[in-house]
């Protein structure tokens, strides 16, 4: 069963289980806002789901080039 939680919450949640843990409710923020998070509208508040956020860091999304995106100029 799916462990959802406010984002306030789950970095809550997340420094019981590890005292030491870096991750902040403006980091959750932040992914949500970049769509790194999938996350679920709950009026103005957002719903995380706190597996899905252990699987995020234990398996980061690597970064893609960014050189291929840009046009070089010729000439």
């Amino acid at each position: 069963m799916s462990r959802f939680r406010y984002l306030k919450n789950a970095a809550s949640e997340m420094k019981k289980a590890d005292p030491q843990c870096a991750i902040t409710e403006r980091a959750l923020r932040e992914w949500v806002a970049a769509g790194i998070l999938p996350a679920l509208s709950v009026g103005c508040r957002k719903l995380v789901d706190l597996d899905t956020v252990e699987k995020l860091i234990s398996e980061p999304i690597q970064p893609q080039e960014k050189d291929q995106e840009k046009i070089r100029r010729v000439g």
